[in-house]
């Protein structure tokens, strides 16, 4: 079943219980009549928290049918994760790790890692067909807090103008590879 029929089998539920109260508040007693009301009002914020439960898939989908997905980039060093993967009008950004082009990691060099992590970033994107100005949130997991004020000094330099995306930063016990120092995730919307 679809959101709309969903939609449609509970407003007939509410309907129906409304005319049986109609019809049980000339017979019966003041009292009955009030506690039927009472549970169409009840059944109403029902169908209308429902409904609210259901407008996400309404947003996400195509007038009922889900956007295509589109996968970008090739999984690397045989890990099973895409690079980026887009549906409708955003872009979903895996975490990335500080591998150069030729599979190198500057190995204990913050900086550098920081700013390749931010570089492989951007051709991501740049692949997806957006960019830094369309980031709408990022995740920064450090394995060292010392690391905080260069991490924020080399990030703040990829938003020039100073719109930055919401982002949550969290040092963590461990990375995928021991010598990774960050990785960082993204989410981007297309224009």
């Amino acid at each position: 079943m679809g959101p709309t029929r969903d939609l449609a089998l509970m407003d007939n539920a509410v309907g129906t219980a409304g005319a049986a109260c109609q019809s049980l508040s000339h017979r019966d007693t003041l009292n009955s009549a009030r506690e039927c009301h009472a549970h169409i009002r009840i059944n109403a914020m029902v169908r209308w928290i429902s409904g609210l439960a259901l407008l996400p898939i309404l947003l996400l989908t195509n007038q009922g049918r889900a956007d295509p997905l589109e996968y970008i980039g090739k999984p690397v060093r045989g890990i099973p994760v895409s690079s980026a993967v887009k549906v409708g009008k955003s872009i979903f950004v895996s975490g990335m790790p500080a591998f150069d082009s030729s599979g190198k990691l500057a190995v204990g060099d913050f900086p550098a890692q920081m700013k390749q992590v931010m570089d492989n970033l951007t051709g991501i994107l740049k692949a997806a067909g957006t960019d830094w100005n369309r980031v709408v949130k990022t995740n920064v997991l450090l394995m060292r807090a010392g690391d905080f004020a260069e991490m924020n000094r080399i990030y703040g330099s990829y938003f020039p103008d100073g719109k930055y995306p919401a982002r949550t930063t969290v040092i963590v016990a461990g990375l995928p590879h021991p010598d990774f120092l960050l990785e960082i995730e993204c989410e981007a919307l297309l224009e």
